[in-house]
């Protein structure tokens, strides 16, 4: 009888560890044949306004993680080198985005050619304007959108989750779009940045005079003595000025103070990091006020 109860227990002992061994298989073949489940998603940008656009498609979706490797520099992109950490951070990417227009000058080197990178500004129109694509809200839309498209083609697992935030961003862009497009005026405004035109092209104002770099805010002496004369020949009252030159190049305001009767007005391009999800919408919600009071200053 005992013998007969031992055999009984280590068929039972058998038939336990067997149903273990199989759900342990089980669930490892799951887990080798779908990536998409308990794996971390890393995406890495160039940019600040392309990690601005995937930091809102992201938010609340566990495991999937986001990194700029131009974070350090602030708002201006080309003062970035690309370093071995970086190189790092590139190789472990499921998914690099860059903003594309060549602005990310460091991409033009041969290294880069490796790696896929997306392009978020590919196949918008409007973008031959300027560099600053996103200045544009109708291309900054038009970007959140291939962005959302690129991150569900890579991690279709959480696709209801990025649809969701990409609707709940892109309704916000469309109310702040409402307001930009009751802005429309004649006035003359001469302008420091090419960034600018996009707002001349939707009808906003006139360019009476321009002054573009040769390189983010570095400017030839004859350009600047050419732009302060278009300025009071024209009779113009307003000059805008990129939050950057306004703060790093004091001798060009001090000039441009000193040589003319405008006044100058400050506009955020939205390249300077911050924690805020919503900082598109309110610095350019404050851009839209200080294109308001400009024109109404211009008249």
């Amino acid at each position: 009888m005992i013998k007969y109860k031992k055999i009984i227990l280590s068929v039972v002992i058998l038939i336990v560890i067997s149903i273990i061994l199989i759900v342990a298989v089980n669930n490892f073949l799951n887990n080798s044949n779908n990536k998409d489940i308990n794996v971390d998603f890393d995406i890495v940008t160039t940019f600040y306004p392309v990690q601005l656009i995937v930091n809102n498609l992201i938010q609340n979706v566990n495991g999937v993680n986001s990194v700029n490797v131009s974070q350090n520099v602030g708002g201006c992109i080309h003062e970035y080198e690309f370093t071995s950490k970086d190189m790092k951070t590139f190789e472990e990417a499921d998914l690099i985005i860059k903003n594309g227009q060549s602005i990310e000058e460091f991409l033009d080197k041969e290294y880069f050619d490796n790696f896929e990178i997306f392009d978020s500004s590919s196949n918008i129109p409007n973008v031959n304007v300027s560099k600053h694509c996103w200045m544009n809200i109708d291309n900054y839309i038009s970007q959140v959108m291939l962005i959302s498209e690129k991150i569900i083609e890579n991690d279709p697992f959480n696709q209801n989750m990025y649809y969701d935030n990409m609707d709940s961003y892109i309704s916000k862009l469309l109310a702040l779009k409402q307001e930009y497009n009751n802005v429309s005026s004649q006035t003359n405004i001469a302008i420091t940045n090419d960034a600018f035109k996009y707002f001349a092209n939707d009808g906003i104002f006139n360019i009476s005079a321009e002054l573009l770099s040769i390189h983010e805010g570095n400017y030839v002496a004859s350009d600047i003595a050419s732009f302060i004369d278009k300025i009071n020949t024209t009779n113009t009252k307003v000059i805008l000025i990129d939050s950057e030159t306004n703060k790093e190049n004091v001798a060009l305001i001090e000039m441009l103070n000193s040589n003319t009767d405008a006044r100058i007005f400050v506009i955020d391009l939205i390249v300077e990091p911050t924690d805020n999800l919503n900082q598109y919408i309110e610095s350019m919600q404050n851009n839209i006020n200080v294109l308001k009071e400009a024109i109404e200053y211009g008249k």
